[in-house]
């Protein structure tokens, strides 16, 4: 039973980046997260707050804007808004922890400067994105990391 589940959550997608193909995960065990990674146990990830899904690969095989380009997962939507939360993790023992988001430290640099120049925030709220993705939690450790820029 347990295979079957994992057939059904997985997307085999062909990345633009690489030219091969490669495995993204859609909300993964524990388990399943460990058979994608490499010697490096580090996982890119795309974490959907709107529809309550991981999507998860192997860090090496692709970037971000690979897997978000996907149909299936893209939906018509636009890349790095507070919908979704995109990350990396990395394996320390039985956990996954994040330690990287490009969307979150762009949106806090750009939060500081219109801060600094007296400027309203323009839509950037870190605390919605925390609020947002607490879910996350479940397959990759992410409040540690999101606090500090809390």
């Amino acid at each position: 039973m347990r295979l079957q589940q994992y057939l059904l959550n997985e997307i085999w997608m062909k990345s633009e980046y690489s030219g091969v193909k490669f495995e993204v995960l859609k909300n993964p065990s524990l388990r399943d997260m460990k058979s994608i990674i490499s010697k490096m146990k580090r996982i890119r990830f795309i974490a959907d707050n709107t529809n309550k899904k991981l999507y998860v690969w192997n860090s090496n095989e692709a970037i971000h804007n690979d897997v978000w380009n996907n149909p299936q997962i893209k939906k018509g939507r636009e890349y790095n808004t507070l919908e979704c939360l995109n990350g990396e993790a990395e394996l320390f023992g039985n956990t996954f922890k994040m330690y990287n988001s490009d969307f979150v430290v762009q949106n806090a640099r750009l939060k500081k400067i219109r801060d600094d120049l007296g400027k309203s925030d323009l839509g950037f709220n870190m605390q919605k994105v925390y609020n947002d993705s607490k879910w996350i939690n479940k397959h990759i450790k992410i409040d540690k990391y999101l606090k500090k820029f809390l």
